[in-house]
């Protein structure tokens, strides 16, 4: 679930030392001070320490079907003024 591996790095461009660490779940080498690995976005060491909310994951399938009630309500609602006209 954390990071491991550190290395330190000079920074070409502004000559200050950037720490390198590799994602423990996937390997993807991240800077250190990022709360999520960009690759498969586990929660890294920084971001468990600093008690950041894990994003929840959003349920495409509630949602569609939520959307598609809401569509077919406001159809019927639609035609029943239609058809009285």
């Amino acid at each position: 679930m954390f990071l491991f591996n550190s290395n330190i790095v000079s920074s070409i461009k502004n000559n200050t030392e950037v720490v390198i660490v590799f994602c423990s779940n996937c390997g993807e080498t991240i800077l250190e001070d990022v709360n999520f690995c960009q690759k498969c976005g586990v929660q890294t060491m920084k971001g468990a320490e600093e008690n950041v909310p894990i994003p929840r994951q959003r349920n495409w399938e509630e949602e569609l079907e939520s959307a598609v009630e809401t569509i077919s309500k406001e159809m019927e609602k639609a035609f029943s003024i239609a058809s009285s006209e």
